[in-house]
Order: C-alpha cells, then sequence, then structure tokens
C-alpha cells in the first residue's frame, strides 16, 4: 500500500495548521485550523473556527441557526464553492457576544463531501472559517486539505 502526503500551504509558505485573518475595522480575528492536511476516503477532518475579539467592546455574532461561525471549501483549481456548512443552518436566529480578549470556537467535522452531500474528487481544497458581524460576513484565510 502506498502512502500519499500532502503539505498544509498558504501562498506557497509551509503554514503549520493555522491561519487568521483580521477585520479591517480592528474588532475580530477569524483563525482556522485543520486536524489534518490529507483526508483519505472514508475519514474525517476536524477544522476548528475561532472569533477572537482583538477590540475593547464587546462583539456581536448573530446568524441562522446554530451557524454563527462557518466554513466553506473550495476548489483550488477552479476557485468554485464546493461546501458551505453555512448553507445548512436551519432555525432560529442566534447570537453571541463576545467580550473585550474572548474567543468563540466552533469545531466542524467535514468528511470530503460537497454540496450535493456525495464526496468530492480526488485533489486540493482550501477550507475558510467565517463569521456574521453587523451584517458584514468575515472569513479567515484558507488553509488547504488534500482529499485522497
Amino acid at each position: 500500500m502506498r502512502k500519499r502526503r500532502a503539505t498544509l500551504l498558504l501562498s506557497g509558505t509551509l503554514v503549520l495548521a493555522s491561519c487568521s485573518l483580521t477585520d479591517p475595522t480592528s474588532t475580530l480575528a477569524i483563525t482556522i485550523s485543520g486536524d489534518t492536511s490529507t483526508l483519505p476516503l472514508g475519514d474525517t477532518v476536524h477544522i476548528t473556527v475561532n472569533a477572537i475579539n482583538i477590540s475593547d467592546k464587546a462583539v456581536t455574532l448573530s446568524a441562522q441557526g446554530s451557524c454563527l461561525l462557518f466554513i466553506q471549501v473550495s476548489s483550488t483549481i477552479t476557485g468554485a464553492l464546493n461546501y458551505a456548512s453555512n448553507d445548512q443552518c436551519t432555525g432560529n436566529p442566534q447570537s453571541v457576544t463576545i467580550a473585550p480578549g474572548e474567543t468563540h470556537t466552533t469545531t466542524f467535522a467535514w468528511d470530503g463531501s460537497g454540496l450535493t452531500g456525495t464526496r468530492l474528487p480526488t485533489g486540493t481544497y482550501a477550507i475558510r472559517g467565517g463569521a456574521e458581524v453587523a451584517g458584514k460576513t468575515l472569513v479567515s484565510s484558507s488553509v488547504v486539505i488534500f482529499l485522497e
């Protein structure tokens, strides 16, 4: 049995499982990390998204159902959106207020399925984390996962 190896890449630089992006208004930093950079058929990757309040005022996240934080998976070749966890949100709108210096975290289990629920083809996919703040969508930089 031959094993394949992939590395986690961001803009040509080796990244050790974590990326972040800070809101231009300097209120929230969104970070994302994954527990693996290669996803074999039948396995699941755990992706953690953090919303960190880096301001001196409380910040409120709001979304439909339990989707205060979300992930988006896109092809690194075409850029097409292949999966979005917030497409599956149902229920009443919810919100959470994050005090200065505090973090709101959600971990997602993703099995390599696309928007239709079927497994995506072998290849490399970029995963971003995101949140809604004051009607504005904030997303992290991406981590890259190779689907076997």
